[in-house]
């Protein structure tokens, strides 16, 4: 029944009207993620501390500011206790200053499409919150 698991997941605000970005922990670290519907990879910023690098992606990720290199991260995220894997890291330093300069807040990474899909995040536009 599909209620009681939605009644069950608890709601996140996010930090700004602007944008929805949410706080979740990284190597014990609180992080802030934009919730991107139209990204399909989730990314962490290489500035992020104490991140685990896997091997070179083969696949190309191309974002705002062109080509980047990007590897595997073998760090998972929590959001809400839910343990969210499967980042690729790269330099997103040109995404992170545009995201600052519309919103004030500072983000360190890109929580994708496929991930919200794989925890059945839901988004509240209107509001501006997920439940996850």
């Amino acid at each position: 029944d599909n209620t009681q698991i939605n009644s069950m997941k608890e709601s996140i605000k996010s930090l700004t009207d602007k944008r929805i970005i949410v706080q979740a922990t990284m190597c014990g670290k609180e992080i802030n993620l934009l919730v991107d519907t139209g990204a399909s990879v989730g990314l962490i910023s290489e500035n992020v501390k104490g991140i685990k690098y896997g091997r070179r992606y083969n696949g190309t990720v191309v974002g705002a500011g062109g080509e980047v290199d990007v590897f595997y991260c073998n760090t998972s995220a929590v959001l809400n206790g839910k343990i969210i894997p499967q980042f690729l890291i790269a330099n997103i330093d040109g995404v992170i200053d545009s995201i600052e300069k519309e919103t004030g807040v500072t983000i360190d990474g890109i929580l994708s499409l496929y991930q919200m899909k794989m925890y059945g995040v839901e988004i509240y536009t209107g509001d501006n919150f997920i439940k996850i």
